[in-house]
């Protein structure tokens, strides 16, 4: 978190005052996160290989066989 683009009032950037009974000191806020696009995975997925068997059998068969 960053420190706010707002002054606090009564007291200017750089300048330092005992802090006020019920008063906060600093105010902080969040920072935006920029959304970056995802590079798209259509190729490599085309790459890959046939499975035998739908993955929802396939994830039944190894949690049977854990049993």
């Amino acid at each position: 978190m960053r420190a706010c683009e707002k002054e606090p009032k009564g007291i200017g950037w750089g300048e330092q005052s005992e802090p006020q009974h019920g008063q906060p000191i600093v105010r902080l806020c969040g920072v935006e996160k920029t959304k970056t696009q995802l590079a798209s995975r259509a190729r490599f997925r085309a790459q890959l290989p046939r499975l035998a068997q739908s993955s929802a059998s396939l994830i039944r068969s190894l949690r049977d066989e854990e049993c």
